[in-house]
């Protein structure tokens, strides 16, 4: 048992050692801010301020989703905004892991985003958005990680539900808030999207952010109970398409530039949805 243990712990001190700047050494095994205060003070934000709606001349339109740019470097999130820029999505949403957390970091994909993107875009926490006290820079940026958008078409309405998981657990109080929602709202739509950056079926493991089964069956119960259409995740860096029930679960390669199969999700939100893999090369 104690060669067992001076084992893991020789493992674990190597793995520090090599990770390289773009990794804070403490987010390979916890988040240091616990999800239930960022879920708090997530609502503080949303009460403050007006929710966020989207209004579309048609009852037909398309969204745009990303995940795991690992920022850094640039060059396939400028590919990923012309695109946008160019395809005219009523909203592009990145699923997490968009950054490495550091504040210089996100103050360049805020600028980025701000000179070259002209559709709205939203976030998603994810555990690199986390580290070096990411959560600080992430509030500041983007105000709130938990949240609704309610979009308005000529005939209906559609639900996106933004979570925080980048923790790999919602908690207790995001999870109840969670069930309110869709007990409350659901039925007020015609299609709903979760995006939720930890995915559900892991091919990839990592020392942090690893799902609890428990909850991951209560969501997915969640999700079938109230037909939720769609869940859209990153953090798995591979795509992945897997159904339960009447919902989709899809992730999307990394958008990192040393990613030679970058690719994004394009989702075609009509009557019946439809989605597609694009690769950006």
């Amino acid at each position: 048992m104690a060669n067992k243990l001076y084992i893991m712990l020789t493992a674990i001190l190597l793995l520090l050692a090599s990770v390289s700047c773009d990794v804070d050494p403490t987010g390979l095994l916890y988040s240091t801010d616990p999800v239930n205060s960022r879920f708090s003070e997530s609502m503080e934000w949303n009460a403050a301020h007006m929710p966020f709606v989207l209004h579309c001349d048609a009852d037909n339109y398309r969204l745009m989703f990303a995940a795991d740019a690992h920022l850094g470097d640039t060059a396939n999130l400028i590919t990923l905004l012309g695109i946008a820029n160019d395809d005219l999505p009523l909203a592009l949403v990145f699923a997490g892991d968009m950054l490495s957390g550091k504040e210089a970091d996100y103050d360049k994909f805020s600028s980025i985003l701000q000179r070259v993107c002209m559709v709205p875009v939203f976030h998603s926490v994810g555990n690199h958005e986390l580290y070096f006290d990411g959560w600080t820079h992430f509030k500041k940026n983007f105000g709130t990680g938990v949240y609704t958008i309610r979009i308005e078409t000529t005939e209906s309405c559609d639900l996106i539900i933004v979570l925080d998981s980048g923790s790999g657990t919602l908690g207790n109080l995001q999870l109840d808030w969670l069930s309110n929602v869709l007990q409350q709202q659901r039925n007020q739509y015609r299609h709903c999207i979760v995006v939720h950056h930890v995915n559900f079926f892991r091919t990839r493991f990592s020392t942090s952010t690893s799902p609890l089964p428990v909850e991951l069956y209560e969501l997915m119960s969640l999700f079938a109970e109230h037909n939720v259409n769609m869940v859209v995740s990153g953090h798995n860096h591979k795509r992945m398409e897997d159904v339960l029930g009447n919902t989709v679960y899809l992730c999307p390669d990394a958008m990192a530039d040393y990613n030679s199969k970058a690719a994004y999700l394009l989702v075609e939100m009509k009557d019946e949805l439809g989605y597609s893999f694009i690769e950006l090369n």
